[in-house]
């Protein structure tokens, strides 16, 4: 029988965590870019190192930093554009998933583990991503950036674990957040979680140094989390 953990829970990124947003998303914002530029009647060839690079701000935030200094006053009208190609791209099945994101979700709750995924995407993208990837039936709490309450404040990555946790009613010091970026890991540090870094995202080694575990992709993440006695001494 699998063992339960009724108190235990990890918390996970979208974005080069779970979901590999190298092909279809990146394509998809770049699209977008150009898309407003063209309207704007300017020849504009996304920059898609910096989108890459971008990758895990907030919404608002990543529009307006993926965008040249001509573009500015553009952002929320990219954003749309934007969102508008993400879905699309997964409604089309370009979405992708990693190998290991599946199996290793199924192994975690078989073991009593609950589970979450936390964003700063844009909610449209984050709920077309849970539905056409087949990831919503995997957690019991989802939640993005854009979802928060409005008199909430930054840093929106440590909200949104905050509010994961006291949904799942799981005290920090019983998780795990799992995550590609310096962000999501200082987010789970900050509410008393063990830090895991994946290597299968957009941080490298040097980004994820203070993770209190670093894997090279969610099949060992999971096998760290479960050879561990307890979630947190």
């Amino acid at each position: 029988m699998p063992s339960t953990r009724p108190s235990s829970a990890v918390l996970f990124d979208l974005d080069g965590t779970l979901l590999d947003s190298r092909h279809a998303i990146v394509e998809a914002v770049a699209a977008g870019i150009e898309e407003v530029a063209a309207r704007e009647g300017q020849h504009h060839h996304a920059d898609r190192d910096l989108i890459v690079r971008a990758l895990g701000l907030p919404a608002d935030e990543y529009f307006r930093r993926v965008l040249p200094p001509k573009l500015l006053h553009c952002a929320s009208a990219v954003k749309t554009a934007a969102t508008r190609h993400e879905v699309a791209s997964l409604e089309a099945g370009r979405g992708q998933l990693f190998d290991c994101t599946q199996p290793s979700l199924n192994r975690l709750r078989a073991s009593g583990y609950r589970l979450g995924v936390v964003s700063n995407a844009q909610v449209e993208y984050f709920r077309a991503a849970l539905e056409h990837l087949d990831l919503d039936r995997s957690f019991d709490h989802r939640e993005c950036y854009e979802e928060l309450p409005l008199d909430l404040r930054p840093p929106y990555k440590e909200r949104l674990v905050e509010r994961a946790l006291e949904r799942l009613g799981v005290e920090g010091a019983n998780a795990f957040m799992v995550g590609d970026r310096a962000e999501d890991l200082a987010a789970g540090r900050s509410c008393g979680c063990r830090s895991i870094g994946v290597l299968h995202g957009f941080g490298d080694e040097t980004e994820l140094a203070e993770a209190d575990f670093l894997a090279r992709n969610l099949e060992e993440a999971t096998r760290f989390i479960l050879e561990s006695a307890r979630p947190h001494p």
